[in-house]
């Protein structure tokens, strides 16, 4: 599993270098991350050439719309993805020149810190094959998707656009966004393995502490050794907790590298849930929605919106879990709170300490800082998003009674 893991990562960085997504390199052997001048000039390079066709082929764009008498809206909306991927796209681009230095410096930091990290406290087996197999499993399966949907995606936008070049394009608009989102994940997936080796360990010393009062009242040691074990915890609850603290930081800056490109990938993964319920809708009425839905929509549709979504269902699991990862030490504090069996002046300081850090800290599940991450969101979004494909329905029999 490791070596597919490895080999899955690499072919993840090349895919990028190939778009012009990064404009810095691995070093594979150390994992550290470096500019070198040939690289940036090819991304230049290839990051011009997007942007020059996008807005060469986006000027006196031809639209293949159906006429009035029929029912177009579907197109519609795939044309608004279209522009909303395109502007995803140019944000990424830019965004990924504008912060190369942040980027860099970030992933540099993790990386250190994640081995000072791991030389103190060593990692599960179970938390290793668990990496390893999230790596295989979200390139496997976005790979394929990625395959079926450009193969959808140009099929659909031929009868849309005028030309071949221009749906070709667009068609490969969404690998950018695509990439992005996969080096999120795995960078994600690390900063929440760390996080729950935290929680392992702030567990591990709760129930040392507790069975070192319990000890203490039933006369096993005396107050010599009690201090000497309490000033040891003390020393290893101050470390977890400065440890804590910076990767909390950390995760905090990594998230704010991925902002901008999150809404975008959250708004079409949206809009496109929208379009695919009201797609299916005129389909169960058997109407004619043009070529490109004739035999692409009952082979390759269900294929691909299975691998679709559970791209997307992996994605979404794991920025929840990553939430709760990092509030899990908060919680277990909290909960110990009533039994907490401290007589250690020293220990209970560093207990507070610790405490305090998280209270002090909050963990942000904003996205863009204009709504909360969490599960009644993602509820609320699937509810919003049949609502809106119900008002899409109403609009078509309306229009169909007219």
């Amino acid at each position: 599993m490791y070596r597919a893991a490895r080999f899955a990562t690499v072919m993840a960085y090349l895919y990028s270098i190939l778009f012009g997504v990064i404009a810095f390199t691995y070093d594979l052997e150390t994992g550290y991350v470096t500019k070198k001048t040939p690289l940036t000039t090819y991304c230049l390079l290839i990051n011009f050439l997007t942007v020059s066709c996008v807005i060469y082929f986006g000027r006196n764009m031809e639209l293949k719309m159906e006429s009035s008498d029929k029912p177009d809206l579907h197109n519609k909306i795939l044309v608004a993805l279209t522009f909303i991927r395109i502007l995803g796209v140019s944000l990424t681009l830019v965004n990924n020149w504008w912060r190369r230095d942040e980027f860099i410096h970030n992933l540099n930091t993790f990386k250190a810190f994640r081995e000072r990290f791991l030389r103190k406290h060593s990692t599960n087996k179970r938390y290793e094959e668990y990496f390893n197999q999230q790596i295989v499993l979200k390139f496997g399966i976005g790979a394929l998707c990625e395959v079926i949907m450009f193969y959808g995606s140009v099929r659909i936008m031929r009868q849309i656009f005028s030309d071949f070049c221009r749906h070709t394009v667009f068609g490969l608009m969404s690998t950018v966004l695509n990439l992005m989102a996969c080096h999120y994940f795995f960078i994600a997936l690390s900063v929440r393995i760390l996080f729950c080796i935290i929680a392992d360990e702030l567990r591990r010393l709760l129930t040392t502490m507790e069975n070192l009062f319990a000890d203490f009242h039933t006369k096993c040691i005396g107050p010599g050794l009690l201090s000497v074990k309490s000033c040891q915890l003390a020393d290893e609850f101050d470390d977890l907790s400065g440890m804590h603290t910076e990767l909390q930081v950390l995760s905090e800056k990594i998230n704010s590298m991925f902002y901008v490109q999150g809404c975008c990938v959250f708004l079409i993964l949206y809009l496109n849930n929208i379009c695919v319920l009201y797609i299916y809708y005129m389909l169960a009425k058997q109407v004619e929605l043009g070529p490109q839905f004739s035999h692409a929509i009952l082979y390759f549709l269900p294929l691909a919106l299975l691998l679709y979504y559970a791209d997307g269902y992996m994605l979404i699991d794991l920025v929840l879990r990553y939430m709760d990862a990092i509030e899990m030490p908060a919680q277990l504090l909290k909960d110990c709170a009533a039994w907490l069996p401290i007589l250690d002046r020293r220990l209970e300081e560093s207990v507070k300490l610790f405490s305090l850090k998280m209270a002090a800290f909050p963990v942000s599940r904003s996205l863009l800082y204009l709504f909360d991450v969490t599960r009644p969101m993602v509820f609320a979004t699937i509810t919003s998003t049949i609502t809106n494909a119900i008002v899409l329905v109403q609009y078509d029999y309306q229009y169909n009674e007219t």
